[in-house]
């Protein structure tokens, strides 16, 4: 009995761990909400999805926008020698966050983790010192604008 029954587990567990790799629907977004452990990854091994959504920011409302630095293609030299690759996976889940809150229609409020991660790292590596705005892009559709926001002084 209990032989099968951790079977049973392991067989249940793989077999959303390998549907969580290749469909990310509403049902899968709300079982990941109630996963409080992190029994279910969160990444996904062979989807470079994650590289089409991009960070734009800048510091008054009539300067372009910039894209932020980790916004840029992935190559095959990374697969071996990515250093940098920490640094942007922060990045990288923040706008991830983001673009699974704009699938569910639920607002990221400003005083959420994500959104205070995303202004703290703007400004850590970019050159705003007073205010920043932030747009983030997914496959070419606008997913949210920020507000123009105090960050220093």
């Amino acid at each position: 009995m209990s032989a099968g029954l951790i079977v049973g587990i392991f067989v249940v567990w793989f077999g959303l761990t390998v549907l969580g790799q290749f469909y990310r629907g509403r049902w899968f977004l709300r079982l990941k909400s109630h996963d409080q452990i992190g029994i279910l990854p969160h990444y996904r091994l062979f989807d470079r999805s994650v590289r089409n959504i991009v960070l734009f920011y800048r510091d008054t409302l009539e300067t372009p926008w910039r894209e932020y630095p980790c916004s840029r293609k992935a190559s095959w030299r990374q697969a071996v020698w990515n250093p940098e690759g920490h640094d942007c996976k922060v990045i990288w889940r923040f706008l991830r966050a983001f673009s699974d809150a704009y699938s569910m229609d639920i607002d990221v409020p400003v005083e959420s983790v994500v959104y205070q991660g995303v202004l703290q790292l703007l400004a850590r590596d970019t050159e705003c010192q007073e205010f920043v705005q932030f747009l983030i892009v997914e496959r070419d559709r606008e997913i949210y604008c920020s507000h123009l926001v105090r960050i220093g002084g």
